[in-house]
């Protein structure tokens, strides 16, 4: 295991503790990882996700190397200072950003089980992503960490506009999980599926949202590793409309229209904090997504 900067805290690394902890490493590194998270050392080198294979994406708010106020890198941000970057820590290079300065989410210090979460204002703030994993080609399984200021209005999550099919993830009006794709510019062959049940809660939450390919596309609801009962799937589109906005973009926060559906401009914006989203390219399967569940709950101390 890599040495964190600074040296290893309230550790006695013997023999014996190395021996013990070789067969079990998994627990070693989420009780090291708790004890450095208390010293103020977090993340822990060593201590990644435990499901690689597909990941398109992970931002993660607990890591204030990965928060800057310049679009194009600039100065790590200070508590409550606007995020301009959020850095993506798969591999793949896809940041978030936001060019205007009143826009931009605020870091907020030690917000859940003493990490750092991001706090969009509901008012304008968002992010905006690359183009990549459309709403027709395969599946895909997002995990979010938030926590809502507001219920009873429409949060857009994560949002993807695109001509090869795009996809939102959202927080109903109604205080339910929303999962809208379609796969073309016409909306054919588009499902908006919810769960049965309301999610009314306003603490911290890790929500799953997994979604098959396919052209009448199947999709799931998770809270907190539990199943949200989800109704069945409606078919969206009647071929006679255009997306809401095709600039091939995933964004965080905001579902952007290009005036075909509503006046231009940006709608349901999210009211609240949100601390980690992490993206794969599959419907992952019920043990990789109840691993990935368990490192979000354990991590952000979420009961």
């Amino acid at each position: 295991m890599s040495r964190p900067r600074g040296g290893y805290i309230g550790f006695n690394r013997t023999p014996a503790a190395s021996a013990i902890n070789s067969a079990a490493v998994g627990v070693w590194k989420l009780r090291e990882a708790e004890a450095l998270k208390r010293a103020g050392t977090w993340p822990l080198p060593g201590v990644s996700l435990p499901v690689t294979s597909g990941l398109q994406l992970w931002l993660d708010a607990a890591d204030s190397a990965t928060l800057f106020d310049a679009t194009t890198g600039g100065s790590p941000v200070a508590a409550d200072g606007g995020v301009a970057r959020w850095e993506d820590k798969s591999g793949n290079a896809r940041h978030f950003t936001q060019s205007e300065s009143t826009k931009r989410p605020q870091r907020k210090t030690a917000q859940q089980n003493g990490l750092d979460a991001l706090l969009f204002d509901g008012s304008n703030d968002s992010l905006t992503g690359g183009d990549f994993l459309d709403g027709n080609v395969g599946g895909k399984t997002a995990f979010v960490v938030l926590k809502r200021n507001a219920t009873g209005v429409m949060h857009e999550i994560l949002t993807k506009g695109t001509t090869n099919g795009g996809w939102v993830f959202r927080l109903t009006d109604t205080n339910k999980l929303n999962g809208s794709s379609w796969s073309d510019v016409t909306f054919e062959n588009s499902t908006d599926v919810s769960s049965s049940g309301t999610v009314t809660a306003t603490g911290y939450t890790a929500f799953a949202w997994r979604h098959t390919a396919g052209s009448f596309h199947t999709q799931q609801f998770f809270r907190n590793g539990t199943s949200v009962e989800t109704a069945s799937p409606v078919e969206a589109g009647d071929g006679a409309r255009t997306l809401p906005n095709i600039s091939d973009v995933m964004r965080i926060g905001v579902q952007r229209y290009d005036g075909e559906l509503a006046a231009p401009g940006d709608y349901f914006l999210y009211n609240g904090n949100i601390a980690e989203i992490i993206i794969y390219d599959s419907a992952l399967s019920d043990t990789d997504r109840a691993a990935v569940e368990s490192y979000l709950i354990s991590k952000w101390g979420i009961t």
